[in-house]
């Protein structure tokens, strides 16, 4: 695999549904940024475990991220159905956001390891966040955010 930012694409297809092509790249940006940054390649990305939590964990960060963007897009879809004309979700936000929201492990974790290996991190965290729009043109985010030191 050639490394460079558009590769990052052939691991996270869903990239190309963000419709918007300036928040497209600036979202692979991010990401080879944080590859970079990481001390990461772009093959050794499926080889990152999605959480540290769960030792032996056969689920990598791309499966996780890939899976959280395609359930937020159906959550976004699924919040027009039962609130037409109430609430307007902006779909490339939410794609991006979803993304985006675990990037930060590339720099959190240390030592590149084969998948479900121990890995460490001293500390990690993050929010979810919906940005949402009313039929009066009102604009609100609901976040949850969460911590975890070790």
């Amino acid at each position: 695999m050639i490394e460079n930012k558009e590769s990052i694409e052939a691991l996270l297809p869903e990239i190309s549904l963000i419709k918007d092509e300036e928040l497209r790249q600036k979202t692979m940006e991010i990401w080879w940024e944080a590859i970079k940054e990481g001390g990461w390649r772009v093959a050794d990305l499926e080889r990152i475990p999605f959480t540290l939590l769960i030792s032996g964990t056969e689920i990598n960060l791309i499966t996780h991220v890939r899976a959280v963007t395609l359930c937020s897009l159906r959550l976004a879809e699924t919040i027009e159905h039962f609130y037409p004309g109430v609430i307007s979700v902006n779909r490339d936000i939410v794609l991006a956001g979803a993304i985006l929201h675990d990037v930060g492990k590339l720099l959190e974790i240390q030592d590149p390891q084969p998948l479900g290996e121990a890995a460490t991190s001293s500390y990690f965290w993050g929010y979810f966040s919906l940005p949402l729009r009313s039929s009066s043109g009102n604009n609100s985010h609901y976040c949850w955010p969460f911590e975890r030191r070790r």
